[in-house]
């Protein structure tokens, strides 16, 4: 019964790197919210206004999105200097601690990855009149993956007898989608603005489980797992084969021949369709002061096309397989038993996967036209999952066309976060960079397990700077 212990800690150590690897992405950046001179503001409050008559973002970098987040590990859990060995080891060198990287992983723990790539970004503002409108078509993927400690001790320790994993608290949601938004803002007299962005959500693929019930008990003469698996899937790029039974056939499933030609139809597709809106507000009770708030994607995409609701349910004994010496494949006949025993069936119904709901409340401070300070509340909602970011940021304009942001975060327990901001803008050339972790890496390059990135490059024009009673430039874009 004894499995190739070396064999599943390569297997897992691979796809944990690999999921640690992804170029990883924060859609919305923390940091973001204070800074001036970036057109597409209005992304993190809708009742964010650029400040300027027109402008028009680059394809593919206006603005070009990315994060990844792990939580609790760290860098360091993963890969440290040995001392004996004179070198970075990872945990499971033989020199390496196996057991400190699972003591450090908690009942539940997560890797969130998005991306988001600008197809079109086009703004018309009329300052004077405190009105903008905005359009926006962004290429969206989202991974969020729930993992329980059990599922790494089998990689790690093995399936020796006497054993009992428990595999509950496992997830998976990645979703694809394109998003068409329009933003609209109004000023309301001179303290109040408000805003509104509506979003029309195209999807093309989804994974997402909801629920996974699985446990296994390790003995001598055999294996009792408990399996009691619900998820949807949507997958155009592969081909799914049934068996007579009406079960999936994993090893007949293949990626659809010549898929290239049908990624515009898959891009647009209009079966799988989902809406979205943020909402936003922004007061100016007093010249020094500035308080507002948003609720940013609140919505949901029901899945119709080319869908499958996979389901396995089964309680057995698992007696182990033969192995056959000077045989090509020792683990094929371990993957063939266990494709054997998990089957899922699947019906073809329509689902829906709702977005992770974010909700910002931020306020600025004004010490000077051209110094302020500002403090914000990140609240992110994600399947009964509540997860709490704060900000706080010192914002310097020095000059009409630099806007900078120094932030410094606290992102789910882990306070090693310091942010950058930079916004230059000449002539209509707009160029910026702003990051909510990017020093970080600097100063602690094994403690993060959060980094995020977002630049743009737009053509903007007519941003004059009104002029206010005390102050030489506006508090509000």
């Amino acid at each position: 019964m004894q499995m190739s212990k070396q064999f599943i800690i390569k297997l897992a150590a691979t796809g944990l790197f690999l999921l640690l690897a992804l170029p990883g992405f924060s859609q919305l950046s923390n940091t973001l919210y204070f800074m001036k001179g970036v057109p597409q503001v209005y992304q993190v409050n809708p009742a964010f206004q650029p400040g300027c008559k027109f402008f028009i973002g680059l394809p593919g970098l206006s603005p070009l999105q990315l994060r990844v987040q792990e939580k609790p590990l760290t860098m360091s859990d993963v890969i440290y200097y040995n001392s004996t060995a004179g070198q970075l080891i990872t945990f499971l060198n033989p020199l390496g601690n196996p057991q400190a990287f699972l003591d450090a992983l908690g009942d539940k723990n997560f890797i969130n990855a998005d991306i988001g790539i600008p197809l079109a970004s086009i703004g018309f503002g009329s300052p004077s009149k405190g009105q903008f409108v905005g359009f926006d078509i962004t290429q969206r993927v989202s991974v969020n993956f729930n993992y329980p400690r059990d599922l790494m001790k089998v990689p790690i320790l093995g399936l020796d007898s006497a054993m009992n994993f428990d595999f509950n608290g496992f997830g998976l949601n990645a979703l694809v989608y394109t998003e068409l938004a329009m933003n609209i803002s109004q000023k309301l007299g001179d303290m109040v603005t408000v805003g509104w962005r509506g979003k029309i959500l195209l999807g093309q693929a989804n994974l997402s489980t909801s629920k996974f019930d699985v446990t296994l008990a390790t003995g001598e003469t055999a294996w009792p797992v408990h399996s009691n698996i619900v998820m949807n899937a949507t997958l155009p790029f592969l081909d799914i084969q049934y068996d007579q039974d009406g079960m999936i056939d994993f090893n007949k499933m293949d990626v659809i021949p010549d898929i290239n030609k049908n990624i515009p139809n898959l891009i647009f597709n209009p079966k799988n369709i989902g809406l979205a809106m943020d909402l936003g507000v922004d007061i100016r009770p007093m010249e020094w002061l500035q308080v507002s708030a948003s609720v940013v994607d609140f919505g949901s995409i029901k899945w119709k096309d080319k869908v499958n609701n996979l389901e396995n349910k089964a309680d057995y004994q698992f007696n182990g397989v033969e192995f056959k010496l000077g045989g090509s494949d020792p683990i094929q006949p371990l993957i063939d038993s266990l494709s054997e025993s998990f089957k899922f069936s699947a019906t073809q119904e329509a689902y829906r996967t709702w977005l992770p709901t974010k909700v910002f409340l931020g306020a600025s401070f004004y010490v000077h036209p051209k110094i302020s300070f500002g403090v914000l509340s990140r609240t992110e909602f994600y399947q009964k999952n509540l997860r709490q970011q704060f900000t706080f940021s010192a914002n310097l304009y020095p000059i009409r066309m630099i806007s900078t942001t120094f932030s410094y975060s606290l992102i789910e327990g882990n306070y090693k976060n310091i942010g950058l901001g930079l916004s230059l803008k000449v002539l209509p050339f707009n160029f910026y960079i702003i990051t909510d972790t990017g020093p970080s890496l600097y100063f602690w390059p094994t403690e993060g397990n959060y980094v995020n990135l977002r630049l743009g490059m737009n053509l903007s024009f007519g941003c004059k700077q009104k002029k206010s009673a005390k102050y030489d430039m506006p508090l509000v874009n």
